[in-house]
């Protein structure tokens, strides 16, 4: 049976030791991914920023040249043209035109035919429509800008030099400085524009971003050299690892030491037990002997010698009977028997110890409680609560034993009108070799196990057992159901 203990115990600890190291692990491992996620996140961020300050540089230079063709600077300005309504003023369609001219009215011819066509990009972006803005078209050769400002009726265009604007743009992009470590790079409909620098390591793309009318053709890309995600990986498998490790040779030293606890303890109460065993014969002998005495015609301090003999080895029985209770496992023995019976004979091995600390028994007790118990387990019971009783309420000079019956069952109170026990203690003091430590404990001998062994006997026999802190003193009910 020990050996299967033992076993379980030893099963129930390797099962919560691997549950522990299994969500250590299982959190580790998910720290170990959000670093990576986190790194990668970073990458990203990074990407992103990066290409927003390289899109607000276009744009810078996108404004600089359409103020210049608003203030009539005409130094990128290849061709332009004039409409009114959907009449073209200029060039002059009647008129002789060169072949250059000639190309130029045929490439705005969609815009002559419905000048509305000039605004559809900004439709399609969902804003307002400007007073002036871009019109571009892409043709197999060059595309076609056309900055645009409207005057009342008039529309005047001018077809930019598209060589001219992508150079100042590259130019100010040139300018710019960049992250040695990363690459970035602009695309015309997948034609590689324009890049940093040449940057071998950076193979990652961390971001991507699409430019927005007029330059809704055009993307940048930000590219960098891949995060060390396998560092993170192995270092902290490697941690994870290291940590399961060292917990598990913990608990194992842990389970070791319960070990040792556990076997010492039952060495312990082994070597007591035997001993209690031997000592009940010598015991009993002595208690024997003491009430043989006891009917000899002694004068008074004989008498009261023989007294005190017999009152101390019936406590040393009943501290015996404690121990050995403690240490084996009793099955309860049943049987019929008058509880007020019982609870008067225990009351006259009491009395001499009783009346030695100046301590009234109050017995409030019906004439009679038949019940179908354990009598040994009660009169336990009731000698541990007096027990008790007589240790820490001797201030209180009387003790109360009360027994009760209804129709649910019977109840047992004892009360001593002693200092008491905090709210704090209540639900400890039924806890093996607990002991309140006050003034009242001080100097007053006991193992630790009278209540205890009290509430396992209780549970025995189906009971139950409580104790209350009163105004003055303790009180403890056993009930007993029918």
């Amino acid at each position: 049976m020990a050996d299967n203990r033992i076993s379980t115990k030893l099963i129930a600890f390797i099962t919560i030791s691997a549950l522990v190291i299994a969500i250590v692990a299982y959190l580790g491992s998910q720290t170990i991914g959000y670093q990576a996620l986190r790194q990668q996140y970073a990458m990203e961020a990074e990407g992103k920023s990066e290409l927003s300050r390289v899109v607000d540089v276009i744009e810078s230079v996108l404004q600089t040249e359409e103020e210049k063709l608003r203030q009539g600077d005409e130094s990128a300005v290849q061709q332009e043209f004039i409409l009114d309504g959907n009449q073209l003023i200029y060039p002059n369609i009647t008129e002789s035109l060169s072949m250059k001219e000639q190309t130029f009215v045929q490439k705005i011819a969609p815009i002559v035919e419905n000048s509305s066509v000039l605004y559809q990009a900004y439709l399609n972006e969902g804003t307002e429509i400007p007073d002036d803005g871009w019109y571009i078209r892409h043709d197999h050769d060059l595309p076609l800008w056309i900055f645009w400002m409207k005057s009342g009726s008039q529309i005047t265009g001018y077809a930019v030099n598209y060589s001219y604007l992508i150079s100042q743009i590259l130019n100010q992009l040139a300018d710019q400085s960049y992250d040695p470590k990363s690459l970035m790079t602009l695309e015309d409909n997948g034609q590689l524009l324009f890049q940093n620098h040449d940057q071998d390591s950076a193979t990652i793309r961390y971001a991507t971003q699409q430019l927005t009318f007029p330059f809704n053709y055009w993307q940048l890309n930000y590219y960098a050299a891949p995060y060390n995600g396998w560092l993170i990986y192995t270092l902290g498998t490697i941690v994870i690892i290291v940590l399961c490790l060292v917990l598990g040779w913990l608990f194992w030293r842990v389970y070791q030491e319960y070990q040792r606890i556990q076997n010492t303890a039952r060495q312990q109460v082994n070597f007591v037990s035997q001993v209690s065993h031997e000592l009940k014969t010598p015991l009993t002998n002595i208690s024997l002997f003491a009430e043989l005495l006891q009917e000899e015609p002694l004068n008074d301090a004989s008498q009261k010698y023989s007294e005190i003999i017999h009152s101390e080895s019936k406590r040393l029985t009943r501290l015996i009977q404690n121990i050995l209770s403690f240490t084996k496992k009793r099955e309860p023995s049943l049987s019929n028997f008058d509880l007020v019976d019982l609870v008067k004979q225990i009351a006259v091995t009491f009395q001499p110890s009783f009346e030695s600390k100046n301590l009234v028994l109050n017995l409030q007790l019906p004439e009679a409680c038949p019940i179908y118990s354990d009598q040994d387990a009660i009169t336990q019971i009731i000698n541990n609560l007096l027990s008790n009783a007589e240790k820490y309420g001797s201030m209180g000079k009387v003790v109360d034993v009360t027994v009760e019956q209804n129709e649910q069952g019977i109840m047992i109170k004892v009360r001593d009108y002693g200092e008491g026990i905090s709210h704090k203690h209540l639900s400890q003091i039924f806890k093996p070799f607990y002991r309140v430590h006050s003034k009242i404990t001080e100097g007053v001998a006991g193992t630790g196990i009278g209540l205890t062994i009290a509430h396992q006997l209780v549970e025995s026999i189906h009971g139950t057992i409580s104790a209350y802190s009163l105004d003055q003193g303790v009180e403890f009910r056993l009930f007993i159901g029918q």
